[in-house]
């Protein structure tokens, strides 16, 4: 018995929007990792000795943040612990974020990033941080950033 091109489409149709939805979590993964190795370099911290304070192996957490290891919201809470980050600022728009640069462009964009970081940090205060990050944010004119 052949099976009606209407349930072919069906199925070729599912698939897509399966493997739509793995590229996009693929891609969550990838930023959220980048993120992390990001914020564990201004740190000044190895990844094996991140990967100690979470309970993960070197191994695991490499794959974390090369965004080829599936985690829970618990063990990015345990991540962010050791590196003094409110857990949603690895989390915030990930999912629209493009982790799509050249090797180049990332080296320069994790150096600018570290040094505003550095600069960021050594603003007194979570409520005038926060009023500078909106501010930014309006000049931006956009609430996603692009990393």
């Amino acid at each position: 018995m052949a099976i009606p091109e209407t349930c072919n489409a069906a199925v070729s149709a599912s698939d897509a929007s399966g493997a739509d939805a793995r590229e996009a979590d693929l891609r969550w993964r990838q930023v959220i990792g980048a993120r992390i190795r990001v914020f564990r370099e201004y740190a000044g911290m190895t990844c094996q000795v991140l990967a100690a304070r979470v309970g993960l192996s070197e191994h695991q957490m490499r794959a974390v943040e090369a965004g080829l290891l599936e985690i829970s919201r618990g063990q990015l809470a345990r991540i962010a612990q050791p590196l003094a980050l409110p857990m949603h600022l690895l989390i915030k728009d990930a999912a629209t974020a493009l982790p799509d640069f050249s090797p180049e462009e990332e080296a320069v964009a994790r150096e600018e990033l570290q040094m505003l970081m550095r600069y960021f940090n050594a603003v007194e205060g979570d409520d005038l941080r926060q009023r500078l990050l909106e501010t930014v944010m309006r000049l931006a004119d956009t609430d996603t950033p692009k990393v």
